[in-house]
C-alpha cells in the first residue's frame, strides 16, 4: 500500500496510468481505504472520491482554477515524461489562469466561457491554432477535476482549428445584415466599429487605442502605430464610410480622447462590445463569427476586388507574407480570368473547311 506517516498524519500517495493521488488522513486506515476505493472507482470509471476528512490536499481543495493549475502543474505536466514540451503545457494553462482568475471556481467553466477564451484570444491578433492550445490546455486540468470529483465531466471542448482553415469572412449581404442589427438594437457605437473595423481591417485593440492625432486633416487617412508588436506602423486612407463613422463618433463623444476609447472599461477591455457580439452571435446563428472575423472580411474583400496580396499585407500591417498569403485562395476568379486572355493569345487558328463543288 502507498500510504505514508507524514507527522502526526497519513498519506495516500500513489500513481495510476501516470496521474498522482495524494490526500492526507488523520489515520493510517483512512489513508489505506481512500486508495482502495479510488482505485476501484477509476476502474469502474467513475469520479475518483472526494476525502470527508478535510485534510485533502487534491479533491474538494481543487474547486478554484488556481489551486487546479498548480496542481496539474506540479503532478502531471512537469513530472510526466510522455509530456513532450512541458514548460509549453504550463505556459498555456498559466496563460488560462490569468484570463479567467485564479479564484474562479471550476464549476463556473462551461463551454461558453471556453468560447469566451478561445475570443479572446483570436481577436487578439492570434491563431485559431493558438486559441485550440490554450482550450486543450484547460481541457486537461478539467479532466483532472473529474478524476477528482471536483466536477461531473469535462464540457464538451470547442476547436476552432475547422474555422480557421475555411477563414471565415462575412459576406457583403451578412455585413449587411449584422449593421442592420445594430441600427435596429439602438447601437449607433457598435455600428460605427464594425463599419470602421470592415474599411481598415484593423485589429480591434488597435481601433479601441486610436487617438485624434492618428487622423490627418480632414479625417482622409489614419495612422496605425503597430504597437501591439504584431503589425507594422502604417498610414492607411479612409474611406467614405470609415471617415462617417469616425465623425459621427465625434459629434457623440467630444470629450473623449479617440473615436472608441469610450468603449473601453476601466480594465481597457471593451466589454460591452463584447457582450453585445454575444448577443449577436445567438441571434443570428453566429457562433463563428468572432470580432476579428471583421479584419478577415476586409482582406477578403480586397482579394476579391483584385488588389495584389503584396499590397494587402502592407495594408493589413503583416510583417511576413506568409501570414497574408492564406487569402490567396480568394482570388481564384482572377486567375480565372488570365488563364482566358492567355487561352485567346496562344489558341491555333483551326483551318477553315472548303467546300469544292462537284461541277
Amino acid at each position: 500500500m502507498s500510504v505514508r506517516k507524514r507527522g502526526d498524519t497519513y498519506m495516500a500517495d500513489f500513481m495510476v496510468a501516470g496521474t498522482r493521488y495524494r490526500e492526507t488522513f488523520d489515520s493510517e486506515v483512512e489513508a489505506e481505504a481512500y486508495e482502495l476505493e479510488t482505485r476501484a472507482a477509476l476502474v469502474r470509471g467513475s469520479p475518483v472520491p472526494a476525502p470527508k476528512n478535510g485534510r485533502t490536499e487534491t479533491g474538494s481543495s481543487l474547486h478554484t482554477l488556481g489551486a487546479l493549475f498548480d496542481y496539474v502543474k506540479t503532478d502531471h505536466w512537469e513530472n510526466n515524461p510522455k509530456i513532450k514540451a512541458p514548460q509549453t503545457a504550463i505556459a498555456n494553462g498559466r496563460e488560462v489562469v490569468e484570463f479567467f482568475g485564479r479564484n474562479t471556481p471550476v464549476q463556473d467553466l462551461t463551454q461558453d466561457e471556453m468560447k469566451r477564451l478561445a475570443r479572446h484570444v483570436v481577436e487578439s491578433g492570434r491563431s485559431f491554432a493558438t486559441a485550440d492550445r490554450k482550450l486543450a490546455a484547460l481541457s486537461k486540468m478539467l479532466r483532472f477535476a473529474v478524476e477528482r470529483g471536483v466536477i461531473p465531466r469535462v464540457p464538451k471542448v470547442p476547436l476552432y482549428r475547422e474555422d480557421n482553415e475555411r477563414l471565415r469572412f462575412l459576406t457583403k449581404d451578412e455585413a449587411q445584415k449584422l449593421l442592420k442589427l445594430w441600427r435596429d438594437w439602438h447601437q449607433p457605437d457598435a455600428h460605427a466599429f464594425t463599419v470602421f473595423a470592415l474599411h481598415t481591417g484593423a485589429r480591434v485593440g488597435a481601433i479601441m487605442d486610436l487617438r485624434w492625432n492618428a487622423f490627418g486633416p480632414g479625417f482622409n487617412t489614419v495612422l496605425f502605430l503597430g504597437g501591439d508588436k504584431k503589425s507594422k506602423p502604417r498610414t492607411l486612407p479612409m474611406s467614405k464610410a470609415a471617415k462617417e463613422a469616425v465623425l459621427a463618433m465625434q459629434r457623440a463623444y467630444p470629450d473623449s480622447r479617440g473615436p472608441f476609447q469610450h468603449m473601453k472599461g476601466s480594465d481597457g477591455k471593451a466589454r460591452h462590445l463584447r457582450d453585445l457580439w454575444d448577443e449577436m452571435q445567438k441571434t443570428l446563428g453566429w457562433d463563428d463569427v468572432v470580432v476579428h472575423t471583421l479584419r478577415h472580411t476586409c482582406a477578403s474583400w480586397l482579394v476579391q476586388n483584385g488588389v495584389d496580396l503584396k499590397r494587402i499585407q502592407t495594408w493589413l500591417g503583416h510583417k511576413r507574407i506568409e501570414t497574408t498569403l492564406k487569402y490567396a485562395k480568394l482570388a481564384t476568379g482572377d486567375l480565372d480570368l488570365a488563364g482566358d486572355i492567355l487561352g485567346d493569345i496562344l489558341d491555333v487558328t483551326k483551318p477553315q473547311l472548303k467546300v469544292v463543288s462537284d461541277v
